[in-house]
């Protein structure tokens, strides 16, 4: 069994502050304790907005979701949507007269 014991009033270990923004660059214990603990990293302002929206992992993810549905509207158009025959033209499904 063992005892802990606090050490002297003058030398605490130093503790890592979970709640507190570091800087760009920063402690990186502080970044991975934030990350852990489900925070949000702290926005580099140095870097131009279009930029950080660009690298952002969510906008291609949004985009390719949105391409995915688009073309997936496309073919289910195509496969579903019958063509209607105009007056003096005949339609595909139709035999020759």
């Amino acid at each position: 069994m063992s005892v802990d014991v606090p050490p002297p009033a003058g030398e605490r270990p130093p503790t890592v502050v979970v709640g507190a923004v570091p800087e760009p660059g920063g402690d990186v214990l502080v970044r991975r304790e934030r990350r852990r603990n489900g925070l949000p990293a702290p926005v580099d302002r140095t870097v131009p907005l279009p930029r950080r929206v660009l690298g952002d992992w969510r906008l291609w993810m949004s985009l390719a979701t949105i391409a995915l549905f688009v073309a997936a509207f496309q073919v289910n158009w195509l496969l579903f949507v019958p063509e209607h025959a105009t007056a003096g033209e005949p339609s595909r499904g139709s035999a020759p007269p």
